[in-house]
């Protein structure tokens, strides 16, 4: 078990656990499968605020990137419950969403 505190300075990550003074809320947990080489979350669940957007999609978990990575379908569902996001290069599967949205995405 790891977690990770993502921030813009003071990220941190947490081996054998979690720091609860970090998060609110459950924590879901999945089986990895590593078959792919990537640590490949099965049957997750996507939040905007807290309605599930889209959910029992496989992704990728990789702290050192910027992207959403995830079956085409389920990114495109994803973005559509957040409010002002728009398709940003469609062709690519790339989207985006205004700086000022107060959307809480997980």
């Amino acid at each position: 078990m790891f977690g990770f505190k993502l921030a813009s300075s003071g990220s941190e990550l947490f081996l054998g656990g979690t720091d609860s003074k970090l998060y609110s809320g459950s924590i879901e947990y999945h089986k990895i499968d590593t078959s792919t080489g990537f640590w490949q979350a099965t049957g997750a669940s996507a939040l905007v605020g807290s309605k599930k957007a889209v959910s029992n999609f496989d992704t990728i978990i990789d702290s050192g990137t910027t992207l959403m990575y995830g079956p085409p379908d389920a990114v495109k569902e994803f973005y559509a419950a957040i409010p002002g996001s728009s398709a940003f290069d469609s062709e690519e599967g790339l989207y985006s969403f205004p700086c000022s949205s107060d959307s809480t995405v997980g």
